[in-house]
C-alpha cells in the first residue's frame, strides 16, 4: 500500500476555504485506489468527504478519482492548512519496479465559505506521483530505539 497525502496551503490567512472538488487521473493498470482517510484537521471544522472512482471507456487503462471535500454546519468553519486527506493506493502485482505512476489533477475547484457560489481563483496544484521501488532498494528506517 501507498499513502498519498492531500495537503491544503491557502495563499493567505484571509483565504477561507470551505470546499475542494477535484478529479485525479491515474493509471489503473499500475495502481488501484482503495480508500481515502480523513486527516484530523477535518474533525475540527466538521469536514466531510466523498470519493468515487470512474473508469474511462475510451482508455480502459485510465481511471479518475472524483474527490469532494467540504465543511458543514453553522457557523461554517474554514478548512485549515495542512493534511486534509490521505489517499490509499495498492500497487498492482504486475507493476514493475522503477515505475513512476503520475497522479494528475485534471479538474480542481476551490470554494470559499464567504462566497460559496464564487470559486477561489487563482489556484495552483502540485501533481503527485507514486514511485515503485523494488524490495531490495527500500532503505532501512531509523527508529528512536533501534534500526529496522
Amino acid at each position: 500500500m501507498v499513502i498519498v497525502p492531500v495537503l491544503l496551503n491557502p495563499a493567505t490567512t484571509e483565504t477561507r476555504v470551505g470546499s475542494i472538488s477535484s478529479t485525479i487521473g491515474f493509471d489503473r493498470k499500475l495502481v488501484t485506489f482503495l480508500r481515502a482517510e480523513k486527516g484530523f484537521l477535518l474533525d475540527g471544522v466538521n469536514g466531510k468527504f466523498q470519493t468515487k472512482v470512474q473508469e474511462n471507456a475510451a482508455k480502459p487503462e485510465k481511471s479518475s478519482l472524483q474527490l469532494e471535500i467540504a465543511t458543514e454546519g453553522e457557523p461554517r468553519k474554514a478548512l485549515r492548512e495542512g493534511l486534509v486527506l490521505s489517499l490509499i493506493f495498492k500497487i498492482n502485482d504486475d507493476t514493475p519496479a522503477k515505475t513512476m505512476v503520475p497522479l494528475r489533477f485534471e479538474k480542481l475547484s476551490v470554494g470559499s465559505i464567504d462566497r460559496p457560489s464564487q470559486p477561489i481563483e487563482p489556484i495552483t496544484s502540485t501533481p503527485g506521483s507514486i514511485e515503485v521501488l523494488s524490495p531490495e532498494s527500500i532503505p532501512y528506517v531509523s527508529c528512536f530505539f533501534f534500526t529496522h
